[in-house]
């Protein structure tokens, strides 16, 4: 780690170096921030982060390590990881290595992030390498740089569902309750607290047809959260309206899963500047006049 060094450079030109770990590898993303206090081990097995590139609002990343009880999924997902300061002792220099996931550090975090803020996410690539000279002429030609990332990436265009999905049905838990879950990138979490409810789980992928769904008779239907567009996942807006018609459990979604059941009912969704993304976000209960800190992660509304 000590020879790596790493750049992330901005689609409009604007460029930062610093400190690289994790792989000696280049990705393009989408840049996006994350203002947890803590989490960053979820934050980096998020399913619903694939095609970003994740920045740590709070500088001191790494300070209790890791573990395969915080997991959200088998893999990390983040095409990039960017933070101030990291804790040498963390082990995720090898974590990021091992999924060949490019890191870096020593980064300025609090003017990216106003930078995000000011003009939105943005596209940029990060790449980190021990051959100076191949960083080095990342900045001495800005304007190819530049170039390749817009040419490079679109994140609106991808389908970056069917890239973290698994293809195979799977069953959690026991209960007296089932809850079919049309996995389109789930979080584990939301698995463990269903269980949790004495809720057993059926997990299918996202493109199963909702009589196969209907056959299964759920007591409810979840659809997950997950990363991407999703005004581009027709297939399942039109699934979700026949399981509306074919049975009478309630359906219900988190994340993408809510914004594809606006969808299936006639409604739109649209990009926000920058998004929602933490552990820290109040949302208001008009019914019950009560204010709840909520965990986010999304970029549509």
């Amino acid at each position: 780690m000590e020879n790596k060094i790493g750049i992330i450079f901005l689609g409009d030109g604007l460029y930062f170096m610093g400190k690289g770990f994790g792989a000696e590898t280049k990705r393009y993303g989408e840049l996006v921030f994350n203002t947890g206090m803590q989490g960053y081990q979820e934050a980096l097995t998020d399913p619903s982060y694939a095609g970003q590139i994740l920045t740590m609002a709070y500088p001191h990343i790494g300070n209790y390590g890791l573990s395969d009880r915080w997991k959200e999924s088998n893999k990390v997902h983040v095409e990039g990881f960017v933070i101030r300061d990291l804790y040498d002792d963390s082990g995720l220099d090898k974590y990021l290595t091992q999924f060949n996931v490019p890191g870096i550090s020593n980064i300025d975090t609090r003017m990216l992030v106003r930078k995000i803020r000011t003009v939105g996410v943005i596209p940029a690539m990060i790449m980190v390498s021990s051959n100076k000279q191949a960083i080095e002429s990342i900045t001495t030609n800005k304007d190819k740089t530049t170039s390749d990332i817009l040419e490079h990436f679109n994140y609106s265009n991808t389908n970056y569902v069917e890239k973290v999905v698994r293809q195979e049905k799977a069953i959690y838990g026991n209960g007296n309750k089932t809850v079919v879950l049309l996995d389109m990138g789930v979080k584990m979490n939301i698995i463990r607290e269903l269980n949790n409810r004495n809720i057993r789980v059926i997990s299918v992928p996202y493109t199963t047809p909702a009589k196969e769904i209907h056959e299964l008779n759920p007591d409810g239907i979840l659809l997950s959260n997950g990363p991407g567009d999703p005004a581009i996942l027709t297939d399942v807006h039109k699934t979700i309206k026949e399981l509306s018609e074919l049975s009478s459990c309630p359906i219900f979604g988190i994340c993408l899963g809510h914004q594809l059941i606006a969808h299936a009912f006639g409604g739109n969704t649209k990009k926000m500047k920058f998004g929602h993304r933490g552990v820290n976000h109040p949302v208001l209960d008009v019914e019950r006049n009560k204010v709840i800190i909520t965990t986010h992660n999304h970029g549509y509304t």
